[in-house]
């Protein structure tokens, strides 16, 4: 892209590149989110089993 007098973006190009980072941002978020679910099921199901056998009365 050749800025060579005009240093300054387009309005179009500067909505366009907010618009690709905030995109980004958000799918970082959701990933992010959905990972530490994925992890927090894993854990939960980690802590409800014993190793520990059933003790015969």
């Amino acid at each position: 892209m050749g800025l060579k007098g005009n240093r300054t973006l387009p309005k179009a190009v500067k909505q366009q590149v907010r618009e690709r980072v905030l995109r980004a941002i958000q799918d970082e978020r959701e990933a992010r989110r959905a990972q530490e679910m994925r992890r927090e099921k894993y854990e939960a199901a980690e802590t409800t089993f014993t190793w520990q056998p059933l003790r015969r009365r």
